[in-house]
């Protein structure tokens, strides 16, 4: 009985101790179980899949949530390049350029690991470039090659960097908007550049193809051409009517020698004598006569030369105009002869000037431009006008005029018109006749 009674308590505390046993083996189990959950992690940047330039700083960031409510105790982030950083958060710029696939392991007090991953492409980026010289807006007079206002040559100069390439692997060209490629390098000197407004840009490309620009405006300005006169020599004198020969050059800095329209002769008095590097004229004014070559560049650029010369006086212009050559005229018959005179330096003539003549006479009819007469005898009459100039040169012109003979005029005086007379007497017939 008793030991029957032991068996039964042995066996209730054999039971027990299962009991706890259990209990506390389920509990460790349990806690167990709740520990063993990794940390939750998401990378809030940069987002996956995203592109960015070489050199670029780019932002990592992470939410980590732990379900056990555990401390975080270590962050690492990783790339092909190796360990980027132990931060939860941080900035980088050394990416190197391709796809990178980015991890973040986190680590609990518990020494729970949880990940994550982003995937981003690291683009090559563009070199950087900067005109130091010229200064924008820069103004050369034109030279070949440029040149400043103390003579020295005027230099193009730019800076160039970028992230991948050493400078010496950036490829520099030089453009003009008027002149197109003009040199290569990070220094180009000596430069001829055509007049004008330019927009200069300068390019560089580096390794992988990648391009960028800078940019000024200059101008260039035009300068004037030169003119020179080898004939006719200064102060030389022609006869009136003479072929004068004209020759002279014209010459550009920008242009070399200027041909054709860009040379234009023309004299004081008014005329255009011609174009081009020889003329000739015979139909210049007379007196003082000063040459002119004009010559123009394409730019507009002007430049004259001149020289003095003296063609002499022009003999007068004499014109009847009544009465008609060869008219006929009665005689005794009024006759009006008009005429003109007109002189290039003078104008028209004054009456006194005009001198009327006729062959059947030494004497002169008159003077003036109508001149009336009715005493020249009959026969065939040449009647020249003379006009004389203030330098004494004269000129004339002629007509032909005939006047005709009259018949006499008879009179009877005796008998007288119907008288009447006795047969076998005397009649006394008496008469006269006159002639023109």
């Amino acid at each position: 009985m008793l030991i029957g009674s032991w068996n039964r308590v042995f066996k209730n505390i054999v039971f027990i101790i299962f009991v706890v046993l259990f209990a506390v083996f389920g509990v460790l189990f349990c806690r167990s179980e709740v520990h063993a959950a990794p940390p939750v992690v998401v990378i809030d940047l940069p987002f996956d899949n995203s592109e960015v330039e070489f050199g670029d700083s780019i932002l990592f960031s992470a939410t980590v949530v732990d379900p056990d409510g555990d401390d975080i105790d270590s962050y690492l982030w990783n790339s092909p390049q190796g360990t980027l950083s132990t931060e939860s958060t941080f900035t980088t710029s050394k990416l190197t350029v391709g796809t990178r696939l980015i991890t973040l392991a986190v680590t609990d007090v518990n020494g729970e690991k949880g990940y994550a991953n982003v995937t981003i492409t690291v683009q090559p980026s563009a070199p950087t470039i900067r005109i130091t010289k010229p200064v924008n807006g820069s103004s050369y007079p034109y030279n070949a090659p440029l040149i400043t206002t103390t003579g020295d040559y005027v230099v193009f100069e730019a800076t160039a960097t970028d992230a991948q390439d050493d400078p010496e692997d950036i490829k520099i060209t030089w453009r003009s908007s008027i002149d197109q490629e003009f040199g290569s390098g990070d220094s180009v000197s000596p430069v001829t550049l055509s007049a004008g407004s330019h927009l200069i840009e300068v390019t560089a490309t580096d390794s992988d193809g990648n391009v960028s620009t800078d940019s000024i405006s200059i101008t260039v300005k035009n300068q004037p051409p030169a003119a020179s006169i080898s004939l006719p020599a200064d102060n030389a004198s022609f006869s009136f009517g003479d072929l004068v020969t004209f020759m002279g050059s014209g010459t550009d800095p920008e242009e070399g020698k200027l041909t054709g329209d860009a040379l234009v002769w023309t004299s004081s008095q008014g005329d255009l004598i011609g174009k081009g590097e020889v003329v000739a004229s015979n139909s210049l004014k007379s007196g003082i006569n000063i040459i002119t070559l004009t010559v123009t560049d394409s730019g507009g650029g002007k430049a004259t030369a001149s020289v003095t010369i003296t063609i002499g006086n022009a003999p007068p212009r004499a014109e009847i105009t009544s009465p008609d050559d060869g008219s006929a005229f009665a005689f005794r018959e009024t006759i009006t002869f008009k005429g003109t005179g007109v002189d290039n330096e003078d104008g028209t003539l004054p009456v006194s000037s005009l001198v009327w003549t006729s062959s059947s006479s030494s004497v002169p009819l008159g003077k003036g431009n109508s001149l009336s007469v009715s005493n020249l005898p009959s026969g065939t009459h040449t009647i020249t006008l003379t006009v004389t100039d203030s330098e004494g040169a004269t000129a004339t012109d002629q007509v032909v005029v005939v006047v005709g003979n009259t018949a006499p005029v008879p009179v009877i005086t005796s008998p007288a018109n119907n008288s009447s007379h006795s047969f076998g007497r005397a009649v006394l017939f008496s008469g006269s006749a006159s002639d023109a």
